[in-house]
């Protein structure tokens, strides 16, 4: 959330700069009648296209993210695969979608409910068709005698780490099932929160100097003419 957090406040900054900053200084440049550089006539130009067009690049915006809600639904199953094959954060939407799932079925399973039906209730939680119906298909497998390791083993194996096969199949084995989800859930926790923190160190340095070069970039473009003018006087 913090990074995203960052990210809409420089957008907002540099929205602002080039719609009611940079429109401002132009009227002045324009009673001066100077020749401006190529590095300010690219912010006016900038800065007008995006005054001249708002109404149309917001109901562009709009459009965008209605398609994009309007495709994830009718292609939810392809979309929901993508999500936790990603590089780098398909393991993070992939291990947050488990660290649910693991915690509501060892709630599930303490509060005395029987395996199948746990699992039913828990799938819930994962919110990702594609794991889903493997969860769906995992649960038939239990239902039709299988061990829980047995039918991760056989259906699950693509989405569920190693760790999470050795603990259940030690849980099982010991009679404590329910203490092995509750340390996957833990450990899955843990895992989530250690790359957001790194995640977060590494995006906030990023997105500072990217948007300070911007920012420095519209006012040095904006100065420029001024510093001209003075060096010929």
């Amino acid at each position: 959330l913090y990074p995203m957090v960052i990210l809409f406040v420089s957008f907002a900054v540099i929205a602002f700069m080039i719609s009611v900053v940079v429109p401002k200084i132009v009227k002045i440049y324009l009673t001066m009648k100077v020749q401006l550089p190529l590095s300010t006539r690219a912010v006016i130009w900038l800065s007008n296209s995006f005054v001249e067009h708002k109404v149309f690049f917001a109901v562009l915006l709009i459009v965008i993210f209605w398609l994009m809600y309007v495709l994830r639904a009718k292609y939810r199953n392809i979309y929901d695969l993508v999500k936790v094959k990603l590089p780098i954060f398909g393991t993070v939407f992939l291990k947050s979608s488990l660290q649910r799932f693991f915690e509501t079925l060892f709630i599930l399973l303490h509060s005395g409910i029987p395996l199948v039906q746990s699992l039913d209730i828990a799938k819930a939680t994962l919110d990702n068709k594609y794991l889903e119906v493997i969860v769906s298909d995992i649960k038939d497998k239990v239902e039709e005698g299988s061990s829980l390791y047995d039918s991760i083993r056989n259906s699950g194996k693509e989405i569920f780490p190693n760790i999470s096969l050795q603990l259940i199949k030690a849980g099982e084995n010991s009679g404590n099932l329910e203490q092995s989800l509750q340390k996957l859930s833990d450990i899955f926790e843990e895992e989530i929160e250690n790359f957001s923190k790194y995640l977060t160190s590494i995006l906030e340095p990023i997105t500072i100097v990217l948007v300070g070069t911007i920012i420095g970039f519209i006012v040095f473009s904006l100065l420029l003419p001024i510093a001209q003018i003075s060096t010929l006087r």
